[in-house]
């Protein structure tokens, strides 16, 4: 939240045009630190999941999203450094954040709702009787065990 906070002071700067003192342009560097500093953290929490994953993923052939959306967080977030060190104009450290944030609170909510979907069918499960009536070739019933019970 305090990278988007300081982002949003940075963009009402270009909003409204504030004048270039040197007091507001060293405000404006500060808050251009401050954005990378607190954002530094989420890339490394946040994105080490997804490269761990893209990494399993290379190692079995197999692409997903993953590599998509890492390659485009690590851009924001080289392109903001680059533009934080060499004097740029802009900074995207609150785009790389909030795919991360989006993309971690997507997962994490899928991964609830498998869980429930599990427990729910685990409580159907043991609703089953133990045995069954089995229909024989020579059209007897025959009690079964469930588990001895095949299609």
């Amino acid at each position: 939240m305090n990278v988007m906070v300081c982002s949003l002071v940075l963009w009402s700067w270009d909003a409204y045009a504030i004048a270039a003192s040197d007091h507001a342009l060293l405000y404006r560097d500060l808050l251009r630190l401050l954005a990378m500093l607190f954002a530094t953290p989420v890339i490394w929490l946040l994105g080490g999941p997804l490269v761990a994953s893209l990494s399993d993923q290379w190692q079995t052939g197999r692409l997903t999203t993953d590599g998509l959306l890492l390659t485009g967080v690590l851009a924001a977030f080289v392109y903001s450094v680059a533009s934080v060190c060499l004097g740029g104009a802009h900074i995207y450290f609150e785009v790389s954040c909030m795919i991360l944030l989006a993309v971690t609170l997507g997962r994490w909510l899928e991964a609830e709702g498998k869980q429930k979907a599990m427990q729910s069918l685990q409580s159907l499960r043991n609703l089953l009787p133990q045995a069954a009536h089995v229909v024989q070739p020579d059209g007897q019933l025959q009690l079964t065990e469930l588990s001895q019970v095949v299609e």
